[in-house]
């Protein structure tokens, strides 16, 4: 039975292992989020520049 309890803690300290690692997932997806909102933005910098450049 120690062996059993034992086996179950080590299965738990697993998934708490796999519930950090898919944290850090969704963290690096913001963070891919986040990146692509600044290009956007930068884009639409760019986008002005032309507009303001092209007025006489």
């Amino acid at each position: 039975e120690a062996q059993a309890a034992e086996a179950r803690a080590v299965e738990a300290r697993a998934m708490e292992a796999w519930a950090v690692e898919a944290r850090a997932v969704e963290v690096r997806a913001v963070e891919v989020r986040a990146v692509e909102v600044r290009a956007v933005e930068v884009r639409a910098v760019g986008v002005r520049a032309v507009e303001v450049g092209a007025v006489p």
